[in-house]
């Protein structure tokens, strides 16, 4: 996130507390989301996944992302408002 800040204004975080990772299973699951852009590369070069970031050009539902993702899923929200949602996957155990 830190490294995102220089660049671009985050807006929205999901993540879990749930003691398995989850990351690759979110992420292969967000790239199947129409409205989801996988920004190529980030997040994932220890790993077989596309991406571990995404955009999406409107802030998603929570029920949408709860459900396409499974589990419980928290929300970081870093402006309330925006034009434009961030994703970023990442363990929180990480």
């Amino acid at each position: 996130m830190d490294y995102l800040r220089d660049y671009v204004t985050p807006v929205m975080a999901w993540y879990s507390y749930a003691p398995t990772r989850l990351e690759h299973r979110w992420a292969g699951r967000l790239l199947g989301m129409a409205e989801m852009t996988s920004i190529n590369g980030f997040g994932c070069s220890d790993c077989q996944c596309p991406a571990h970031l995404f955009q999406t050009p409107t802030e998603p539902k929570p029920g949408r992302i709860n459900s396409a993702i499974g589990g419980q899923v928290e929300a970081w929200v870093y402006k309330a408002s925006s034009q434009t949602g961030l994703i970023v996957l990442n363990d929180a155990a990480d």
